[in-house]
């Protein structure tokens, strides 16, 4: 619920409750990571403050965008639950595109 304070977050919110992972996972499970406590508080603390300063500010798009940091932190926590059905379709890049096909790229609105 802390989550959707800011009117801007309750699409995503209606999303999430209508989609799939409502019964399955949390805002915190998808988007802050799951490789220990401190990175997990560490990462918390940053976006609650940079969502403070923006909402507060209004120094924000109209339509948020996911930092890099972010889209990573959210990658990874796809492969915590779906690795190993996903492993044999990953696509981790070549040394002539560098391009990685991850989770997030092919599918940015499953969640929300």
């Amino acid at each position: 619920k802390a989550c959707i304070n800011c009117h801007i977050m309750e699409d995503r919110y209606n999303g999430w409750i209508a989609g799939s992972h409502a019964n399955a996972a949390t805002c915190s499970d998808c988007h802050l990571p799951h490789d220990n406590v401190v990175h997990k508080y560490f990462v918390k603390g940053e976006n609650g403050l940079m969502h403070a300063l923006k909402f507060t500010t209004g120094w924000h798009p109209e339509n948020i965008e996911a930092r890099p940091v972010s889209l990573a932190i959210t990658n990874e926590a796809c492969l915590s639950c779906h690795g190993a059905l996903t492993e044999d379709i990953r696509h981790p890049g070549t040394s002539e595109d560098g391009e990685v096909f991850d989770c997030v790229r092919c599918h940015s609105g499953v969640g929300h």
